[in-house]
């Protein structure tokens, strides 16, 4: 299977080993369940333990044991990353793999896309984490909205911050604010509000802390959660070394 960088890998190995084993005696569905199981398992080691994997294969038996799989869809519950972040719901599809069973080595992915979905709970877990001097730091998400609240100290003073953003993606790796609104209470001048949050609260969420060098297209907010979409690089996935 195919997948990038060291935190999220199957290897060739595993799955050619497993079309070898089961051209013999197995029927075509039996083919499909022992990759499926072997694709699962292989999960908990590479990406991180879950609540659950489950693993669909694509393909005709000739092609399976061929070494092609037209397309592997993944879907995890409650997948704890290495990173130590919780991802509510994480959606891989793999399409156009194909395995060399003479080097037991993937040769190819054509097309590697992942959907990710965290929660506000865990976003404010992350943030607060990443940010540990922004003093009584919290976030909720709603509307296609992140609400930050914060308590800066200003002379000595403590000052309550609160503001609206939207989030935009940044270089492919990166999740910053676009602020909307801020509000400072008393204070009529919110300008220093604004820079406070802008400095020392960007970026909000990283590609790495994913875990497989993933590229974010797309960021979005869903019924309170923030969904992420996007590609990596399939020729990550050829190096099998740790």
């Amino acid at each position: 299977m195919c997948m990038a960088g060291p935190k999220l890998r199957l290897t060739g190995a595993a799955l050619c080993a497993l079309l070898i084993v089961c051209v013999t005696g197995c029927g075509g569905g039996n083919i499909r369940r022992k990759i499926e199981i072997e694709i699962a398992k292989s999960l908990q080691k590479k990406l991180g333990p879950a609540e659950s994997y489950a693993v669909s294969v694509a393909g005709s038996t000739v092609s399976l044991v061929r070494g092609s799989i037209k397309e592997i869809q993944i879907l995890g519950l409650g997948v704890y990353l290495r990173e130590g972040i919780i991802l509510d719901r994480l959606d891989i599809v793999l399409k156009g793999i194909r395995v060399d069973p003479a080097s037991r080595a993937i040769k190819n992915c054509s097309q590697a896309r992942y959907t990710a979905t965290i929660s506000a709970v865990e976003l404010e877990k992350y943030i607060r984490k990443r940010y540990p001097d922004i003093p009584e730091l919290g976030i909720r998400l709603t509307d296609q909205r992140l609400h930050i609240q914060a308590a800066p100290q200003v002379a000595g003073v403590r000052i309550p911050v609160t503001a609206t953003a939207s989030l935009k993606t940044k270089d492919g790796t990166q999740i910053v604010l676009d602020l909307k609104s801020v509000d400072v209470g008393p204070i009529p001048t919110p300008g220093f509000a604004r820079e406070y949050l802008e400095k020392r609260l960007n970026p909000v969420f990283e590609a790495s802390a994913i875990g497989f060098e993933a590229q974010i297209d797309e960021v979005t907010i869903e019924n309170g959660s923030l969904v992420l979409t996007g590609t990596f690089d399939p020729a990550k996935a050829l190096d099998e070394t740790d």
